[in-house]
């Protein structure tokens, strides 16, 4: 038994919080910054993560990477809790039943708790620093209401947009029963990137049949997978872009009045090089777009394409 002056039981009690293997340590050293930057941005939004939306066609890109860093992840969180097992302080943790239920528990609990981190840390955290970071362009985009959204951090809306993952407009005012609500436009103004668009003010528009034609194909009543072959038929449309003049990064804004009708496409911004062969190739896609038949079925809307060709 040591001592209230020991100095070696004195050190224990210090370290009881920290982690005494070198690796876990590095591991900490990294998490706990992360882990308390998003608690911050979460609970006081001073860069506005709840207001931003991602596109829908750009999660196919970040996905394999997001089952990487999510394995990688649950891997290495397993493994250190596996680990901490035999660091002294923790072995005294560990002992009794209580103690073994506990261990267990947590090394079962780490592999999903992993993944999700690391899923959620590419599909939505990777896109919203490169928004940050990128040159963004006002925007207006309209949104089909579904429903209301609940939760202590958004509470606002459902709304869809086939152009954006996203269905939740967090900080909408609203009254009333969820289905007043429903079939309704709300108007989102906010600055996009190619990355995805932060929502700043949001309009929503009074019901009047005369504005719009009806029409079967309206946001609201199409499935998941069909707003996803939506989002891809603007690819499609895309004439061989890989062969433009590297690197090219341009934002093209499409509207389209009403189902069936040929779209208006015009460049909302790049930021290629303004060389001839860089306005050649943008003439061009302009050109197949406004001519393309996969957008015959598109419902009506404002969307933003963003063609990117690395170096």
């Amino acid at each position: 038994m040591r001592n209230v002056g020991d100095p070696t039981a004195s050190s224990i009690r210090k370290t009881l919080w920290w982690p005494r293997d070198r690796r876990q340590q590095v591991a900490a050293a990294i998490l706990l910054p992360i882990t308390l930057a998003w608690i911050i941005e979460y609970a006081f939004q001073p860069f506005r993560s709840l207001q931003f939306l991602r596109f829908a066609t750009d999660q196919d890109l970040y996905r394999p990477y997001a089952y990487v860093a999510g394995s990688v992840l649950a891997i290495g969180l397993t493994w250190a809790i596996w680990a901490s097992r035999k660091v002294e302080p923790n072995k005294r943790l560990h002992e009794g039943t209580f103690g073994r239920i506990q261990f267990v528990g947590s090394l079962l609990f780490s592999p999903a708790l992993g993944f999700v981190v690391g899923w959620f840390a590419v599909t939505f955290c990777v896109p919203f620093v490169q928004h940050l970071l990128a040159v963004k362009t006002p925007v207006e985009h309209a949104f089909t209401v579904t429903g209301f959204a609940f939760g202590k951090a958004c509470k606002g809306v459902l709304a869809v947009n086939p152009l954006f993952f996203d269905n939740k407009l967090c900080g909408v005012g609203r009254s009333g029963h969820s289905s007043e609500w429903e079939g309704r436009t709300i108007v989102v103004t906010g600055r996009q990137s190619r990355f995805g668009m932060t929502m700043d003010r949001y309009r929503v528009e009074e019901r009047s049949p005369s504005r719009r034609p009806p029409s079967p194909a309206r946001p609201s009543t199409l499935s998941a997978e069909r707003l996803r072959e939506i989002g891809k038929a603007f690819r499609r449309c895309i004439p061989s872009p890989l062969d433009a003049p590297k690197p090219f990064d341009v934002m093209f804004r499409i509207v389209i009045e009403a189902e069936g009708g040929e779209p208006s496409v015009q460049v909302a911004s790049s930021q290629s090089p303004s060389t001839l062969a860089q306005e050649a190739t943008a003439q061009s896609i302009i050109a197949a777009l406004r001519s393309c038949p996969s957008l015959r079925d598109v419902p009506y809307g404002t969307y933003a394409l963003p063609v990117v060709v690395q170096k």
